[in-house]
């Protein structure tokens, strides 16, 4: 029972290095994602590289409609938001 969880996590962490190759690392052998503590920082890694292609993805939609539509306002169009122009002394309310 033991050996077959070991077997898993072996097997389950090469596909995931595969996947998501550290650098460095390219001819050493990578200790399987065997703790809590790896396990947090690999998920962390991971949602980095998510937050990176969301960006990218963003960037180059905002790019091939840049005839259309100003890329910032793509972007922002993208979220829902609006960008208002803020006076000095709305800037003074939101700080207090």
């Amino acid at each position: 029972m033991l050996y077959d969880c070991l077997t898993e996590i072996s097997r389950l962490s090469s596909e995931y290095f595969y996947l998501m190759p550290k650098r460095g690392f390219e001819f050493t052998r990578l200790s399987p994602v065997d703790s809590a503590a790896t396990l947090r920082v690999e998920r962390a890694r991971v949602d980095h590289t998510l937050e990176l292609e969301v960006a990218e993805r963003l960037l180059l939609a905002a790019q091939y409609r840049k005839r259309e539509v100003n890329p910032l306002d793509y972007i922002y169009r993208c979220f829902n938001s609006i960008a208002q122009h803020m006076t000095h002394a709305t800037l003074i309310f939101l700080c207090f």
